[in-house]
Formats: C-alpha cells, structure tokens, sequence
C-alpha cells in the first residue's frame, strides 16, 4: 500500500480560492475584524454584529479544519464521482462540520475563559477576542497543512456547487409550502440566536459601566492613596499623579484639567471666589484597563485651605469647566507659599474625596 511521504502541494483546475477558499475567508475575517474589534475601531452595535461569527462559529470551524481535513462522503471529486478516503483521513459532511463549528465554539468559550483566568489575564473584550483570533488563526493554518497531506482528490473544498444548486432548488425552483415556510423560519430564528448569544458577550451589560480617578502621592518611591504635597511653592512644580480605570465598555478618551480654587465656605455651601487652571492633558484608556497620567501643576495664587481640583471630563470638557460639570471630581486642600518659602514638603493627609456624576 502507497504511503504520501512528502507534502502534494497540487491545487488542481479548481484554483488556490476552490482548494482553500475557507481558510483565505477565515483569516482574512479573523485579521481584518479581529483588528477592528482590538483596536476599538468598531464599537456599539457594529462590534456586535461583527464579533457575532467570531464568538459562535470560527473557533469551532478551525478545529474542525484540523481534525478533518479530508472532504466528506457526500461530497463528490471533481470527476463528479464519490470516491471513498482512507479511515484515518475520514472526512465529515457539510451538515455535520457546520453543526461541530457550532458546537465546538460552544465548548471553547468556557476553556478559553478559565484558561485567561488561570494564567491571570482580566477576562475583557480585548483579551477574549485577541485570544479567539489566536486559537481561530493557529486552527485554520494547521488544517491546511494537513489538507495539504492527503491527495487532491481527498481534500476537503467547499461544496459551492451544490450549494448553487441547492439555493436554486430552494428559492426559483421551489414551490412553497408549509415545509419550506418552516426551514426559512428555522433559519432566521439560527440568526437571532447567534446575534443574540454575541450581544450577550460582547455588548457592556447596562448598568455596570462606570470610570474610577484616584490620585496618587509617593510613599517611599511608590505610589500610595495619600501622603500628597500640601505644602506648595508659588511658581514651583509639583507633580500628582492621576490614575484612570475605564470600565465603560469601550475604548475611552478622557480630559483631565487640574484647578486650584478660593473659596468660602458658609454652613455647609462652597462659594469660589477666585480660580485658576493649572494644567491640562490627554489620556485614552482601553476598556477594562487603568492608565497613569503625571499633572504637573505651577499654582501663582498665595493662601491657605485652597481647593486643588482634578476634573475629569469623558471626552472633550466644556468650556467652563466645573466640578459640576465635570464626569470625575477629585480635590484635595493645599496651602501655597511665597517661593522664599523653600520647596514643597510632603505631608501626610487625609485621602482624596472623589465623586462621579
């Protein structure tokens, strides 16, 4: 008995789209989607529909590729004739390989899921996706490889033929009955459960969306909540650092504008008599992660228990920015001295009060 000993490279007549159409399909969804997806280009309800195959179909589809690579019994060669294929290549039918992508995808989530979990990767858009695009990109390539180990004639192709035949037999040439009816029903009702099962995994569950600010002092060289700087120079720089976590559900872009405030207080009521900007800056924060932006403030305003302001703003802020207009209000009291003063000292105080609108 013949053994292949070397790779048969052969495409045949039907062309590289005929012998691997599926794979060049697959891969070019998976890097172009993929991308997309990671890289916050889609978002809302676009994202849903486009991580709908990727979260129900494709990693199943891919394991399904490298565990059978040969074409199926009811799948006929080129000569338009059934030939049988050795049993430790046995193919699968269409029907039988589309109902494994399907639940194979099923079975992968949850692996996939402890798997991240295991090795201490938070389980969020970006990670899950980016892990699917690995297993779906390793799977097809590996079943090509092993396609391209049997004959031409035992690889699996897609069956476009018989699908054009069968389309035909199904919409010109068919006469609609009860039955016909009830498979388009089935099929639709196939749909909205794979975009409901993406909507499900993908879309920000309402209610859970949120952003948190903190600032930061040092402690030691580290990066503690408290131990802030005080006790601040007129026209030196003291630095704070900002820490943002975006639970939005969506790539964000934030604005942080740090203010230093006068103000009075009377039975409860803060009235600003006087307030300046100090800096202002840019951050983008991947959904689910946190980011660290250093404030560099030079206060020229002198007096004691004013109010230094961090206001952070989900997009561009408003002209008049407020702590009543602002996403994220942090602040703490500071007290500014004349340069001859000397420079800033650390002091201990009390943590920052914060509150989101």
């Amino acid at each position: 008995m013949s053994r292949v000993t070397a790779l048969d490279t052969s495409v045949g007549d039907g062309g590289l789209l005929t012998a691997f159409g599926d794979v060049l399909v697959v891969l070019g969804y998976a890097l172009v989607v993929g991308t997309a997806i990671v890289g916050g280009v889609a978002t809302g309800p676009l994202r849903v529909v486009l991580a709908a195959p990727l979260l129900t179909f494709l990693p199943g589809y891919a394991l399904a590729a490298v565990l059978f690579p040969a074409r199926g019994p009811d799948q006929p060669t080129d000569a338009g004739t059934r030939r049988p294929t050795p049993s430790h290549v046995r193919g699968v039918s269409w029907v039988e390989r589309v109902c494994l992508s399907f639940g194979a995808t099923v079975a992968l989530l949850p692996i996939v899921a402890l798997g991240l979990s295991w090795l201490g990767f938070p389980l969020d858009t970006t990670v899950i996706v980016a892990t699917l695009l690995l297993v779906t990109g390793v799977g097809v390539l590996g079943g090509a490889f092993r396609r391209l180990r049997l004959p031409e004639t035992d690889r699996f192709a897609l069956p476009t033929d018989s699908w054009r035949d069968e389309l035909r037999a199904a919409t010109a040439d068919a006469e609609w009955n009860a039955d016909t009816v009830l498979n388009v029903v089935l099929a639709l009702l196939v749909v909205a459960s794979m975009g409901a099962l993406a909507f499900g995994l993908v879309a920000p569950q309402s209610g859970e969306s949120f952003t948190e600010a903190a600032l930061l002092g040092q402690d030691g060289g580290e990066l503690v909540a408290g131990n802030y700087s005080t006790e601040l120079t007129s026209g030196g720089a003291t630095n704070f650092t900002l820490t943002v976590e975006n639970q939005e559900g969506e790539r964000t872009n934030y604005t942080a504008v740090a203010v230093i405030e006068r103000v009075e207080t009377d039975n409860g009521s803060v009235t600003v008599l006087e307030r300046n900007e100090l800096d202002r800056t840019s951050l983008t924060v991947p959904d689910g992660e946190t980011r660290e932006q250093t404030l560099s403030v030079r206060p020229e305003m002198l007096g004691d228990d004013l109010r230094f302001n961090v206001l952070l703003y989900e997009g561009e802020p408003p002209a008049t920015v407020t702590p009543e207009t602002a996403d994220n209000h942090l602040f703490l009291w500071v007290d500014v001295n004349e340069s001859s003063a000397g420079t800033a000292a650390a002091t201990t105080a009390p943590p920052v009060t914060g509150d989101g609108v």
